[in-house]
C-alpha cells in the first residue's frame, strides 16, 4: 500500500506584511510534531515522504497539495488565516491542525 505524503505547514504570519519575507523563525512544535511522526512511521517499518513548508519564505500552491496536510496554529490570529488556507486545498486531502 503506497503510503500518503506528509507536508507540515508553517502559515505566513498574520502581521507580516503581504510582500517579502514573513516572520521569519523555526517552528518547534510543527518540526517536533513532524519528528515525532517520523519516528513512529520509521518503528513501524513504513516509509514516509515528509515536506516542511513555510509561507513566510515561500508562496505554497494549496490546490496542489496530497496526502496528509498539517498547519501549525501557535495563536489565535492565525486561525482565520489557516481557515481561508483549509478552504483552497483539495478535498480529498486529510488536514491536521
Amino acid at each position: 500500500m503506497k503510503q500518503q505524503p506528509i507536508t507540515i505547514i508553517q502559515p505566513r504570519h498574520s502581521y507580516a506584511s503581504e510582500t517579502g519575507d514573513g516572520h521569519i523563525h523555526l517552528s518547534a512544535p510543527a518540526l517536533s510534531a513532524m519528528a515525532r511522526i517520523e519516528i513512529a512511521t520509521v518503528l513501524s517499518g513504513q516509509e514516509r515522504n515528509f515536506t516542511y513548508l513555510d509561507e513566510n519564505l515561500q508562496a505554497i500552491d494549496y490546490s496542489q497539495l496530497e496526502g496528509i496536510v498539517g498547519f501549525n496554529l501557535v495563536g489565535a490570529p492565525y486561525i482565520p488565516v489557516v481557515v481561508e488556507k483549509i478552504k483552497q486545498v483539495p478535498q480529498d486531502v486529510s488536514i491536521v491542525l
